[in-house]
């Protein structure tokens, strides 16, 4: 249980790790499935997606974070084939040429997408420490090498999300509209497809973490913010 800390903030464990178990990889995609539907209206598969139809495809691997057994955030990546190479018309020379840009050598280094980023209603102040986690080497880089590049498609107030997560992105082009993203972005909220450097653009330190990891959060009142 939580330890009084003060008033009515308290310390809470919540425990970060990949999504590994079966049981646990459906009770991820049941949020996300959740909340995206409820918000905007999409639905996933694992067969071949249509943005056009709202059918999004699910990522490759998957991070949560759980607060007393409970999943309260789910991150995804795509490790094959990126949202943003499929959707956004960039090419993998397109991709490469920008990390050329920024000084360094793209050569041997993969490309991998975040995406579905998924908070529980009342969580979400537990936003920027989950992304900076989930950035790490424990998530990207599981099984060791070098980090690959990290693109991501999503709105601008999710890239000021990810300042206040230490995390750095580099814009490469307005993301084109489709069906699935209608109720998602806005006029003032546009979506762009942006890219993350890891030796430029991350906290050495945070970068360097490995999973699974157990945070101690204050979490206030009903909205468990931490």
């Amino acid at each position: 249980m939580p330890q009084s800390v003060t008033g009515a903030a308290q310390l809470g464990t919540v425990h970060i790790s990949r999504v590994t178990r079966r049981a646990d990889l459906r009770r991820a995609k049941e949020l996300v499935e959740r909340i995206y539907g409820e918000r905007y209206g999409v639905s996933f598969t694992d067969g071949t997606p249509d943005p056009h139809q709202r059918l999004e495809p699910w990522p490759d691997r998957f991070v949560m974070a759980q607060f007393e057994g409970r999943i309260v955030a789910v991150g995804g990546l795509y490790t094959g084939i990126t949202y943003a190479e499929r959707y956004s018309g960039l090419t993998r020379a397109d991709l490469e040429a920008a990390v050329a840009s920024a000084g360094v050598d793209p050569r041997g280094r993969d490309f991998v997408e975040y995406g579905r980023l998924t908070v529980a209603p009342g969580w979400e102040g537990i936003g920027p420490i989950f992304l900076t986690v989930t950035h790490s080497r424990g998530f990207l880089a599981p099984e060791g090498g070098r980090t690959p590049f990290v693109l991501a498609c999503a709105k601008v107030s999710v890239f000021r999300l990810c300042e206040r997560a230490r995390i750095k992105t580099r814009t490469l082009g307005l993301f084109p509209s489709y069906p699935s993203h209608e109720r998602y972005r806005t006029p003032t909220d546009p979506m762009e497809t942006r890219i993350t450097i890891p030796e430029l653009d991350l906290d050495p330190l945070m970068h360097a973490l490995q999973l699974p990891l157990n945070l101690d959060l204050a979490i206030h009142g009903v909205r468990r913010v931490a």
